[in-house]
């Protein structure tokens, strides 16, 4: 995954992430007990642990067949522009 933010004087600033660091097995644990809470009243939505793995392997999955897509881009009034790419 890639984080490219160039403001508006032109410095630009890059940043790479390795997919596997974003979506593996400890991310799905923290994002199980986030999104579900500890009680029912802090409950997000319903996502059961496996519903969180078939998606971390889809991005996964979209990563190697789509790769350097753009998954949000943002330009400003004032010329700031971000881009996350996968």
């Amino acid at each position: 995954m890639r984080i490219t933010v160039i403001e508006s004087c032109g410095k630009r600033v890059n940043i790479r992430i390795p997919t596997r660091l974003l979506f593996n097995t400890i991310t799905v644990k923290i994002v199980s007990k986030v999104i579900n809470g500890t009680k029912d009243t802090d409950k997000i939505c319903a996502l059961k642990r496996e519903d969180i793995r078939r998606i971390v392997k889809a991005v996964r999955l979209a990563r190697k067949n789509f790769a350097g897509i753009p998954l949000v881009e943002v330009i400003e009034k004032d010329g700031e522009y971000v881009r996350i790419m996968l």
